[in-house]
């Protein structure tokens, strides 16, 4: 725990020869501990003191950093320990770091990734993607064409927690200018072919604590993700209208 901030007080020279140690010392502490928030936070405190000098080690470690945090995103939270959301965000911090410095390499890591159909590593993949739109949007500016094109599976994928995440994804769009580029109409059309689902059937007999599994249904978060982008981004209203008028006739788009 102690390594990240040390890092930020060795000097540039000293910081350069230690990383080619010290970067897979920590990665591969990831293989031998269960709960491994106080890694990933070290190694995002790490990081960015090697970024702040301009480390040149940094680069060719990235194929290992990189496998290893996307391992860690994939973990599913649900069955996990508290701390495992921790773990997460100090995950997804790293990812910005390595986002604002070498978003190139990043991207061509991450978009391959969305086209596989295992589960968790599509709903992982997806999780980076929209964090790194929200977090270093000036670095992804230039790459949205390959990030739009890189969904095209996800778009397919019929999976609900695939589906929820890739609607999370959009909704970053929305905030960043990627809905006005060309294939930004099939996000649109996406969301609202996801608001016109047939709405889930309630449990028989919830229990008195139970949360609402509506709530969270590919349908619901559409709903709220629709009306959120339209009525809190001022350029929405360019993007859907009159483009949504055209999804009146189709009767895929009725819920009927």
């Amino acid at each position: 725990e102690a390594l990240g901030p040390m890092s930020h007080l060795l000097p540039s020279e000293r910081l350069e020869e230690q990383l080619p140690k010290l970067l897979p010392g920590i990665l591969a502490l990831y293989k031998k501990h269960s709960e491994t928030f106080y890694l990933s936070k070290s190694l995002g405190q790490i990081l960015e003191a090697a970024v702040s000098v301009g480390s040149r080690t940094l680069e060719t470690q990235l194929d290992a950093l990189l496998a290893a945090l996307h391992s860690q995103i994939c973990v599913p939270v649900e069955s996990s320990s508290p701390l495992v959301m921790s773990n997460q965000k100090e995950v997804l911090r790293c990812f910005t770091v390595l986002a604002c410095s070498l978003p190139d390499r990043l991207l061509a890591f991450l978009l391959p990734r969305l086209d596989t159909s295992n589960e968790r590593t599509r709903v992982g993949t997806l999780q980076v993607v929209r964090h790194v739109i929200n977090s270093a949007a000036a670095q992804m500016e230039d790459k949205k064409p390959f990030i739009l094109s890189s969904m095209r599976l996800p778009l397919l994928d019929t999976n609900s927690k695939v589906k929820r995440a890739v609607v999370q994804v959009i909704s970053a769009m929305a905030h960043h200018g990627y809905l006005e580029q060309p294939g930004g109409e099939v996000m649109i059309e996406y969301i609202v072919q996801q608001c016109a689902l047939p709405p889930e059937q309630e449990p028989e007999k919830p229990g008195p604590s139970s949360k609402d599994p509506k709530a969270d249904s590919v349908r619901a978060v559409s709903v709220r993700t629709l009306y959120l982008v339209s009525t809190t981004v001022d350029r929405m209203s360019h993007v859907l209208w009159p483009y949504l008028l055209q999804f009146l006739t189709p009767v895929r788009f009725t819920g009927g």
